[in-house]
């Protein structure tokens, strides 16, 4: 995650710095072979690492709770951890189709 993070902020500076040099037509720039703009990577790219640090919150809380919990409830502090992921497809599906796209174009 921590990975990414770095990534993200890289491209948010390199955003920044496209700002600056070309202003309001930034938002019609498109880049990676003239298909997806710098702000639509960006959403998707914060999405996804929105969606990873939810699912890290939930896990520990689990964590947490699973330390003075019964063990019914351990079952269930089980199954939630197996079965519940905070991850977001949609979020996920977004930013792989415009990878997808970049690398078939």
């Amino acid at each position: 995650m921590a990975a990414m993070e770095v990534q993200l902020e890289t491209l948010r500076y390199i955003q920044n710095e496209m700002r600056r040099e070309v202003g309001d037509v930034e938002s019609r720039l498109l880049v990676f072979n003239s298909v997806s703009t710098m702000d639509s990577i960006l959403r998707a790219v914060e999405d996804v690492i929105h969606s990873l640090r939810e699912d890290h919150s939930m896990r520990c809380q689990i964590v947490d709770a699973m330390k003075t919990a019964s063990t019914e409830q351990i079952g269930v502090y089980l199954s939630a951890w197996k079965y519940s992921p905070c991850i977001k497809q949609s979020a996920v599906d977004r930013l792989e189709a415009i990878v997808t796209n970049e690398l078939e174009t």
